[in-house]
């Protein structure tokens, strides 16, 4: 896989979700807006061994995510969470309601794709807080609001969904190929009609209508890669006369420029880091120094947070107060793509 070069145009990619502070004070996460939230704070568990879907004792139910269920209770106690971390001491209701909404979808995705939390994966998380957090008072203020080090709250409201979000961005997500299969699938299919259609060597080539395919006219040297079309009035380009050892670029060179006339698209999908890309060599553009005008059809991969919220949309939620989810749907960009009926 060749990870995207200078010069590249930039992904129009799906709005990403804000990550939230980690309880050691000290990490960001990538990928989830408005932190993270909860489970719930009984001791019950799963038949698997991972946080079970109860709640307090005696207090009512005001959320249900799948089968997890919200206490009025743990909405009080997440409201606490967000005082120390955002020192705010009151209006934090809708904000505890929406990351507890958030977190559980997060958990519930986690455990339909096969890798649920369990009760073991939290201890040892927890160890590795209490080792390794460069703020102690910060932490130890979060357990208070929580019940205590020890309480089930702290590991289901304090804990649990910064890790389950880190589960997912950094171990799930990346390793799972099967999620951008059908992107690569589609981009093998436009590489086949594009090969039937003998595109001229200087027509644009067209790409699909009302799709995310994206097209650039920019240029391809083994000593530079992949580089911006020169403006009016810009500085010439340095470029040394051979690249210097076996780079990337000059392999890149190797296994799909040379091997292809000019004019017509490289045999193979590409696939780099962000995109699955389709590429066609159109002209010389310094030849002594084997610059390339290319022109690039690309693909964007899925993000993780595309991803998450297309399985999350398929997860049932409730809350009991109307007024509470209305004000999330016209506030929160990902909770209108929920499924909102009571399971």
């Amino acid at each position: 896989m060749y990870r995207s070069g200078i010069g590249d145009p930039p992904l129009r990619s799906s709005r990403s979700i804000r990550g939230v502070e980690h309880p050691s004070f000290r990490h960001r996460s990538p990928l989830l807006t408005m932190g993270l939230a909860l489970l719930l704070q009984s001791c019950d568990s799963r038949a698997n061994g991972s946080p079970g879907p109860s709640s307090t004792p005696g207090s009512p139910t005001v959320l249900t995510v799948g089968g997890s269920i919200v206490s009025a209770s743990d909405i009080k106690i997440r409201e606490q969470v967000i005082a120390v971390k955002s020192g705010a001491a009151e209006g934090m209701s809708e904000g505890a309601y929406a990351q507890m909404l958030h977190g559980l979808l997060f958990v519930e995705v986690l455990a339909a794709m096969g890798h649920p939390i369990t009760e073991a994966m939290l201890e040892e998380e927890i160890r590795r807080i209490d080792q390794s957090t460069h703020d102690p008072q910060g932490l130890a203020d979060l357990k208070k609001a929580c019940g205590g080090g020890d309480s089930p709250s702290y590991r289901r409201i304090g804990i649990l969904p910064d890790f389950a979000n880190r589960v997912f961005s950094q171990q799930v997500y990346p390793r799972a190929k099967e999620l951008q299969s059908d992107r690569r699938v589609e981009a093998e299919k436009l590489l086949k009609e594009l090969s039937r259609s003998a595109v001229l060597e200087n027509e644009v080539t067209p790409i699909p209508a009302n799709s995310p395919w994206q097209r650039s006219i920019s240029l391809f040297s083994p000593q530079l890669g992949f580089e911006p079309m020169s403006g009016p009035g810009d500085p010439p380009i340095h470029r040394p006369d051979a690249p210097v050892g076996e780079s990337r670029w000059l392999a890149f060179e190797r296994d799909y420029l040379i091997p292809v006339e000019m004019g017509k698209f490289c045999s193979s999908v590409i696939e780099m880091d962000d995109r699955f890309l389709l590429l066609r060599w159109i002209q010389w553009e310094d030849q002594n120094h084997r610059v390339r005008r290319v022109e690039q059809l690309w693909l964007p991969k899925r993000s993780p947070s595309e991803y998450f919220l297309e399985k999350a949309s398929a997860i049932p939620v409730w809350i009991a107060d109307p007024a509470i989810a209305e004000s999330l749907r016209q506030k929160v960009s990902w909770a209108r793509s929920l499924s909102w009926r009571r399971p």
